[in-house]
């Protein structure tokens, strides 16, 4: 198993599209904030102290869920490229078990997930510092960077799940670019739910994804902030009084142990249909 999981990550680090598509949704919430959303959102909290350096917190906290999210996906391409080319069935000959294949291509994406999201949370650190003169703890950088592990592997196997029902390549790359752009808004960074209808906000606190990016808020904003601010800006959601930072990884692990119940499960019942 160690062997194919070195060879997940070779095939995805040696290609530099991949990196780039991988990447990109993140990208883009980071440059629109920059462009047109920091000055819009900044006039709404005119009265918040600091407000610059909380926003800018508050997009890193988002961004990273947003990496995670796409670019595990991204790196569980290639098991629908190994299902496409029937490379599967050369491993299977060999005698590796299914469960040591199908753990290889879930541990390299959640590495992948995790490389990328401490790429990202360098960039974006570097440049708010400079710019903004923003300050992290050193006991938050503990915490978002052990965090930034968990989504990597929450995530991986949230989108191992679908990936799983996929089998052809050119199926998965118009998933992906349709998440790609998705994600941002399902978790609340292209537009802060508080802007959103009920029903859109709905949406965004059935979504797991958002989950992670509450946590990341609550672990890079330490400050003493108004419920209403929190609120509106997906720093904990909203069932019957906002949700803490403990309860929304209680989620994200109750969302985690939901899908390793599907991964095993779907093999099963694919292989009863089929007979």
């Amino acid at each position: 198993m160690i062997s194919l999981i070195k060879r997940n990550l070779k095939m995805f680090f040696r290609s530099p599209s991949t990196l780039i598509l991988s990447i990109l949704g993140a990208m883009i919430s980071f440059i629109l904030y920059l462009v047109f959303l920091r000055q819009t959102i900044s006039s709404n909290w005119s009265n918040i102290a600091g407000k610059q350096q909380l926003l800018d917190l508050w997009l890193m906290g988002g961004t990273l869920a947003i990496t995670a999210l796409t670019t595990t996906l991204s790196a569980l391409d290639q098991l629908v490229n190994d299902k496409e080319k029937k490379t599967i069935k050369d491993f299977y000959i060999t005698g590796l078990k299914p469960f040591d294949l199908a753990a290889s291509y879930f541990v390299s994406a959640g590495i992948i997930g995790f490389v990328m999201q401490v790429l990202m949370f360098l960039v974006m650190t570097i440049y708010f510092m400079i710019c903004d003169q923003i300050t992290i703890s050193v006991a938050a950088l503990v915490k978002i960077n052990i965090m930034m592990l968990l989504a990597a592997f929450f995530s991986s196997a949230f989108n191992y799940v679908f990936v799983q029902l996929i089998n052809y390549i050119s199926t998965l790359a118009k998933i992906e670019a349709t998440l790609g752009t998705l994600t941002g808004f399902l978790i609340g960074v292209y537009l802060p739910i508080g802007l959103l209808p009920n029903f859109a906000q709905t949406i965004i606190k059935l979504y797991p994804g958002a989950y992670l990016a509450s946590i990341n808020r609550h672990i890079l904003i330490q400050s003493n902030l108004p419920a209403n601010f929190k609120k509106q800006m997906g720093i904990g959601y909203n069932w019957h009084g906002l949700t803490t930072a403990g309860q929304d990884l209680a989620i994200c692990f109750g969302f985690f142990i939901a899908c390793l119940i599907l991964i095993w499960l779907v093999p099963k019942i694919k292989k009863g249909s089929a007979v």
